[in-house]
């Protein structure tokens, strides 16, 4: 195998997040040659993204296969990942290169039993499967896919998808002294706002709490999409924020809410686990079965049900700061289950 600084790994995003961006910094930082092509970023979510030493991004704004094609062979990658099989110059490049290099499929999805997945399920063994020789997948829900979809056992690992870790490690050794003192009684949601999120069940029922049982919790939401955002003297929304400039919000913030109606992972409950906030999630969201112990770090509920996520907050609300701690600090040790060594240490297995 060739040394770190000669191994070269070439990433097909369709679109590239922060925390993408922070694993693929740190295999630059370790010495590997990381080349990128990622579509524009989403306006829901503006990330900010630039090279840097060993890190080279090509923003797909409309590349030709063959340029694609042409690109991948310049680099001549150790390792290509592709994320997903749905964008067909990825899969053409795949195929251009397979047998030169280690193709790995990138798949986040979970199995719901549709007519899609059914009819993918039959397919598979005569389209991508056979092109690629393994898949990288987040976690329990996704291995489950992976194998209905015909690949064997040895060849799926986990772990596929980190958050930033020092990023919020950071925020939690300085923040949680402060917490100590006075836990604050502020909700947060950190995503967008789109049906599918949750959010407007979030809202929905924060008020009926208010409503039937007042408190002096607050609900505070970061994000931006497509519904409009809800009025309430309790209620505040913040838009849009870079994860660098997060800091000050979590620091007045307390328990963390992702209500989505369906997630296939949900990066965010890693990183606010890693913060050190109690978590209240939906059963809907992949992450929660790698960063949420029902009763210990938080509260599970059924996605959907607006009684469940109110019935979860309550409990959250006549809980005694001593409580609220030892929550957070279980949330904290269950966020470090994976890391972006632990990431690439998957990667260069991946190479073998």
């Amino acid at each position: 195998m060739r040394s770190s600084t000669q191994i070269k790994i070439l990433f097909l995003y369709t679109e590239l997040g922060g925390y993408n961006f922070a694993c693929m910094k740190h295999l630059a930082n370790s010495g590997l040659q990381v080349h990128v092509v990622h579509f524009p970023v989403n306006k829901e979510a503006p990330f900010s993204f630039t090279d840097g030493p060993g890190l080279s991004l090509y923003v797909n704004t409309g590349f030709q296969r063959q340029e694609l094609i042409e690109l991948a062979e310049k680099i001549q990658p150790d390792l290509l990942l592709c994320s997903g099989w749905v964008n067909k110059d990825y899969i053409a490049v795949c195929r251009k290169l397979k047998g030169k290099t280690v193709l790995v499929l990138g798949l986040d999805n979970q199995w719901r039993g549709t007519f899609k997945q059914f009819v993918g399920r039959i397919a598979a063994p005569f389209s991508f499967l056979r092109m690629f020789d393994k898949v990288w997948v987040p976690g329990r829900r996704q291995v489950n896919y992976a194998r209905k979809m015909g690949f064997r056992s040895a060849q799926i690992h986990t772990g596929a998808y980190c958050c930033d870790v020092d990023l919020y490690l950071e925020i939690f050794n300085s923040t949680f002294p402060d917490r100590k003192k006075h836990f604050p009684h502020r909700f947060l949601y950190v995503g967008r706002y789109f049906d599918y999120k949750g959010v407007s069940d979030l809202w929905s029922a924060f008020v009926q709490l208010q409503h039937e049982h007042p408190n002096d919790w607050e609900l505070w939401c970061v994000g931006m999409g497509d519904l409009e955002p809800i009025l309430h003297p309790k209620i505040k929304h913040f838009g849009f924020i870079q994860p660098s400039q997060m800091e000050e919000i979590i620091k007045g913030a307390g328990v963390f809410i992702m209500p989505s109606r369906f997630d296939q992972w949900g990066v965010a409950l890693q990183e606010f686990a890693i913060a050190g906030f109690p978590l209240i999630c939906s059963n809907r969201v992949g992450a929660s079965d790698t960063f949420l112990k029902d009763g210990v770090n938080g509260y599970s509920f059924e996605g959907e049900r607006i009684s469940s996520l109110f019935e979860a907050m309550k409990k959250i609300t006549v809980m005694k700061e001593e409580a609220l701690l030892l929550m957070a600090k279980a949330s904290h040790e269950c966020g470090m289950a994976i890391t972006p060594e632990s990431w690439e240490a998957t990667l260069r297995n991946l190479l073998d």
